[in-house]
């Protein structure tokens, strides 16, 4: 069953252009990988998921509803830690919950207290919250978007300002929640190394677009070859896979996509146009790799630590 299925979403605010007809299927029991530079649209779709903001064109189905239709039947099971969870801080983490949870009907309090040990907070229950690291209230807000009976979670950014210990922590949280539960994850973080780790599956906007859509495990699984070489002429690389072609500290730096026992062919190839060659070495392609390379503007300098929402 699918979890959500977009279809042609477009989104512009005046004359810019947010989303640009996005098309997404996210299957159940998946942790779902949602990647983009700066600005390239990711809130947006997350607001339109849950229904709190209307594109221009578009379906979207939500648990089997369409969101714009029935949105209240559509997000029943659905929570979400959209930026950093806000919470009172003279309240405990219980009272906090309960509270807040109330609101949309009646909680058992034997609910909450299996939450928060599932969340990792089991030793902080009756603590007031004001004395909470960022990383006990990124958990706890975690707590929250599974009340009272969550099936699909949504998490934008959910390590942001975490040290290592968090993100570990909530790394695991993550894979625990889909592994013991069955819980289906959304997924959006500028972390690449996060996303790789535990995300079934990758989506990549840029500039309102999908520009890759694709199993995690297969972006890493072709090896590369890289040879820097200095040649006074163009070199004949038809015979071979080339992927792309750069200028790195005055030599040439060619990557291929080749078996290992084509690697002497190629270099011998090489060394008859009379190529200096400096370095050969095979390299496993990662998921920053792919997304520098889908997503860098030729007139911009991206930094990998400048992603964001």
């Amino acid at each position: 069953m699918a979890i959500l299925e977009a279809k042609d979403i477009h989104k512009s605010y005046g004359k810019q252009t947010v989303l640009n007809g996005i098309d997404l299927t996210i299957k159940q029991g998946e942790i779902f990988g949602f990647l983009g530079p700066n600005g390239a649209g990711k809130t947006t779709f997350i607001k339109i998921m849950l229904g709190l903001a209307m594109p221009q064109k578009g379906e979207l189905q939500l648990m089997g509803e369409d969101i714009f239709v029935n949105r209240k039947h559509a997000i029943k099971q659905v929570g979400a830690v959209v930026e950093a969870p806000i919470f009172f801080d003279y309240l405990t983490a219980y009272e906090n919950l309960y509270h807040i949870v109330s609101l949309s009907g009646p909680i058992s309090r034997q609910k909450i207290l299996d939450v928060l040990e599932l969340v990792g907070l089991s030793t902080a229950i009756d603590k007031k919250v004001g004395t909470f690291s960022y990383g006990m209230k990124q958990r706890l807000g975690i707590a929250q978007a599974l009340l009272p009976d969550t099936k699909f979670l949504i998490l934008d950014e959910p390590t942001n300002g975490l040290d290592p210990h968090g993100i570990s922590g909530v790394r695991s949280l993550i894979r625990k929640l889909r592994d013991e539960l069955g819980i289906t994850i959304f997924l959006s973080s500028h972390l690449l190394i996060e996303v790789e780790q535990v995300c079934d599956r990758v989506c990549i906007i840029h500039h309102g677009n999908k520009v890759f859509e694709g199993v995690v495990a297969e972006v890493t699984q072709s090896e590369q070859t890289i040879v820097e070489v200095k040649a006074s002429k163009e070199l004949d690389c038809k015979s071979w896979n080339l992927l792309k072609s750069e200028e790195h500290h005055g030599l040439q730096q060619l990557t291929f996509e080749l078996d290992k026992q084509e690697i002497p062919q190629l270099v011998q190839s090489l060394i008859d146009q009379n190529a200096e060659i400096f370095q050969v070495r095979s390299e496993e392609p990662n998921l920053e790799e792919l997304f520098i390379n889908l997503t860098k503007d030729k007139h911009l300098d991206v930094r990998i630590d400048s992603f964001g929402n």
